[in-house]
């Protein structure tokens, strides 16, 4: 089949289709051939690829019924993709493989200790020090057989924050940094970051995680017989919290501004400024909220329209959770670690909303005012 541009032979068990018949239909049959929905692999394969149909049904809960739909698959073979363009990005910003002295620079560029960690600016010591806290999760996850939490977690990791944040943010310092020293940070922390993600992909997505890490330079062995990343390496969760109150803007102006911030740029206070009415605000949870002062140049107006879209959005990620913790199928069947994480991410989105309430009814109070 090909897939992408690449000629795969690799084809799917009937048996990781049927899972001791846990697989439904999209209308929730499960599959048989009385009821001739049974899915042929090979179908699926050809229309979707293997590693989509592979992801999708790692994606599933052990133990549980899983839903084979076609917008699930449609969906996963959206993330392939992903995958497959974040990977060419990397590689078309790596130095030239004859260039020696460049990849001398990049490769000097270790982040297995805290020093080489906490001295990365502040974009790089994010994404780093997430997925640092990502491959912990993982590990932990393998061990307990939790393989739909891997997949979920690095799925979340990759596409919301290495392909939506850091490749973006990474560009600044790619096409617009000052020295090769500073363009060779972003570099390492790219070609870092993206081979071991292909590592925590691979047993779920063999075919392109392998395709990928081929291409990649200096691979001495097949990505299959690899090392599993090593864990509890060092993080900078302050940095993690600072990077997510300005992601908090979802205004891609600001991502020209964010491979450039220093940590010394961001000040915490316990009371808001005196011209927060004025400033746009950032809710970042937590009892943290942020304040991004913009001299003469906020549009109240707008501010309260971008508040009361990202309301709407929280309060319907807050009714699903809620949602899935009112079905007594997914308490009690679901592992603990599981639940326990939905209940926080419940409260911390409830806290959320709540700020961002506040905040909405104090702008709409300023507009009154000045009109």
């Amino acid at each position: 089949m090909v897939m992408m541009g690449i000629e795969f032979t690799g084809t799917v068990p009937f048996s990781y289709v049927y899972l001791h018949g846990l697989i439904r239909d999209s209308q929730g049959r499960k599959m048989s051939k009385t009821l001739g929905n049974v899915i042929d692999p090979l179908d699926t394969i050809s229309e979707f690829g293997t590693d989509a149909l592979l992801f999708t049904l790692a994606l599933g809960t052990a133990g549980q019924d899983l839903n084979l739909s076609t917008e699930r698959l449609t969906s996963n073979k959206a993330f392939t993709n992903k995958l497959w363009n974040a990977g060419k990005f990397v590689l078309q910003n790596l130095p030239d493989k004859n260039d020696a002295p460049a990849w001398e620079s990049l490769l000097s560029n270790k982040f297995d200790c805290e020093d080489s960690v906490l001295n990365l600016p502040l974009s790089e010591c994010w994404v780093v020090s997430k997925f640092h806290l990502l491959i912990d999760s993982a590990t932990a996850s393998y061990e307990k057989f939790y393989f739909g939490e891997v997949a979920r977690e690095t799925y979340d990791f990759f596409w919301g924050d290495f392909a939506d944040w850091y490749i973006e943010a990474s560009k600044a310092r790619l096409y617009h940094s000052g020295g090769k020293s500073v363009a060779a940070v972003a570099q390492a922390v790219l070609l870092y970051t993206f081979e071991n993600i292909l590592k925590l992909l691979h047993p779920f997505m063999p075919f392109v995680t392998e395709e990928l890490w081929q291409a990649l330079p200096n691979r001495k062995q097949a990505l299959i017989i690899s090392p599993w990343p090593q864990n509890q390496l060092p993080r900078n969760t302050s940095s993690i919290r600072k990077f997510e109150i300005l992601q908090a803007l979802e205004e891609k102006e600001v991502l020209a501004l964010l491979s450039r911030l220093d940590l010394q740029n961001l000040h915490f206070t316990n009371s808001p400024p005196g011209d927060a009415d004025q400033s746009v605000h950032l809710v970042a949870g937590e009892g943290l909220e942020a304040y991004l002062p913009l001299a003469d140049m906020v549009d109240i107006s707008a501010e309260v329209e971008r508040l009361t879209k990202r309301l709407s959005k929280m309060q319907k990620e807050y009714d699903g959770f809620k949602a899935k913790l009112s079905s007594p199928k997914f308490v009690e069947k679901a592992p603990e670690d599981v639940v326990r994480g939905v209940r926080e991410k419940a409260a911390e989105a409830e806290e959320k909303i709540n700020l961002t309430k506040n905040r909405l009814a104090f702008l709409k109070s300023n507009m009154l005012v000045s009109n």
